[in-house]
């Protein structure tokens, strides 16, 4: 009920007072923000499509890489960076006491590639201070569907977004998100001439090797490895205590410590390719 401003005479449905003659202004009702509300909603959408769409097409140069000795076998992650060449650690390309036999890269069968799904690999390139090991087709030719993945040399910097699609466990390419949290960091126990990339990606054995992606799709680095820490336990024995032995065991364990994963920066990834340039 309107009231008004002058005598305080109730207007009823006239902006005139009917006592006074005062004009009175209307007080326009509020109104819900909607549009802006439906536009944001509208932007979220396409930075989702957009992002779905930039997996997918980064998902097409990553391979799985299968390694195979005389008595184990073994599997990591690999990406196509250059012409006809798969990128990969040097560790996921060893088998500690075994002598490798065969080594071979799977692609996603969304490429519908049928036969040639599967590639046999040679090693052309190998660096264990680095852990980059560089393969190609014995055939000759990588399948024309497989892009070839853009290395990037621009610094990133601290907290900026960061993605890997690789092989671990037993999940076969399998997304995983995160952030830099170092792009500089020392690891004194790597004999490297370049520094590490240190983030928040969750990697677990089988991601060795996957290509890090930037918001842009471009490669800032490689999945390596997760931070471990070797703690014991003591185990207690009763048959031992029984017939007068030491009943005290201590067993070595190894922990995943998750929250950081570190990564083989891409300035190493274009030096080892640049390397080998004239092999090619």
């Amino acid at each position: 009920m309107s009231r008004c401003k002058c005598c305080g005479e109730i207007l009823g449905g006239s902006t005139v007072c009917p006592v006074c003659g005062t004009v009175n202004a209307v007080t326009p009702t509020p109104v819900a923000p909607q549009f802006a509300v439906n536009n944001a909603s509208s932007i979220l959408q396409q930075i989702e499509i957009a992002k779905t769409e930039l997996i997918e097409r980064c998902a097409k140069s990553v391979t799985r890489i299968s390694v195979k000795g005389r008595q184990f076998e073994g599997w990591g992650t690999g990406w196509c960076g250059y012409n006809n060449l798969i990128i990969t650690n040097a560790h996921v390309t060893t088998l500690e006491g075994d002598r490798i036999q065969s080594i071979e890269a799977e692609f996603s069968d969304k490429l519908n590639l049928g036969a040639s799904q599967k590639i046999p690999m040679e090693l052309i390139f190998y660096s264990q201070d680095e852990d980059i090991a560089i393969l190609t087709p014995k055939s000759g030719k990588i399948p024309e569907q497989v892009p070839v993945l853009n290395i990037t040399d621009v610094p990133t910097k601290q907290g900026e977004m960061v993605f890997t699609i690789g092989n671990p466990l037993h999940y076969k390419f399998t997304y995983t998100e995160g952030a830099v949290a170092n792009p500089d960091y020392h690891d004194a126990k790597r004999n490297s001439q370049f520094t590490t990339l240190q983030t928040t990606l969750t990697l677990n054995s089988g991601n060795s090797g996957g290509p890090v992606f930037n918001a842009d799709g471009s490669i800032v680095g490689m999945a390596t490895y997760a931070e471990t820490r070797i703690d014991t336990e003591t185990f207690i024995d009763p048959l031992a205590a029984e017939e007068g032995e030491n009943p005290f065991t201590e067993q070595a364990l190894v922990r995943e410590i998750q929250g950081y994963g570190f990564c083989v920066k891409s300035e190493a990834i274009l030096a080892a390719i640049d390397s080998i340039q004239h092999k090619l």
